[in-house]
């Protein structure tokens, strides 16, 4: 078992998230499947549509502690975060380490930085240095609400190397999945 801070470190999916397009509200779902290179089926990022879209497969998904939450007035879906994250850790301390919730393994990317959450006063201030991380995937599947967290460490096999071609991605999955 790979430890964290010389602990092995908990944690299951509370909730997850998709958005369509930017802008819109985010879309609470029960499970949802994880392209390689692209992010979740059906959300922004994945589809080339996202805010803070440079090319597809960029911004892959997002993450956030639900503790974050506790004492503030806003809910989970205020954080436009993909998977809200029920655990016993700081996630920051996921970027560049690779985990798996259920059979998708994820690395963490960087840190996230806190969204205006479209005008919400007093939200840039209740998340500062609280905002999350961005996330690449690793390998495909579907992560469900309830799926256990499992840390895997600083080294995982490199999954095939995605199509140079953005439009190609759009089409692009790992083939060991």
């Amino acid at each position: 078992m790979h430890t964290m801070n010389g602990r092995a470190p908990q944690g299951s999916i509370a909730a997850l998230f998709i958005c369509p397009t930017k802008g819109q509200p985010m879309v609470q779902v029960s499970s949802v499947d994880a392209l390689v290179a692209r992010g979740f089926r059906g959300d922004r990022y994945c589809n080339g549509t996202g805010s803070f879209q440079k090319t597809p497969g960029h911004r892959q998904a997002t993450l956030i502690n639900s503790k974050v939450f506790e004492g503030t007035s806003f809910n989970w879906e205020d954080s436009r975060r993909n998977i809200i994250l029920h655990c016993d850790f700081e996630v920051t301390e996921l970027i560049g380490k690779f985990f798996s919730l259920g059979p998708v393994i994820f690395k963490g990317k960087k840190y996230c930085t806190v969204c205006d959450a479209h005008g919400r006063v007093g939200f840039r201030e209740a998340f500062f240095e609280r905002g999350g991380i961005i996330l690449e995937v690793f390998r495909d599947g579907e992560i469900k609400v309830g799926d256990s967290f499992v840390f895997l460490g600083d080294t995982y096999p490199d999954p095939p190397a995605p199509p140079k071609d953005p439009q190609a991605l759009l089409s692009f999955s790992d083939p060991r999945s």
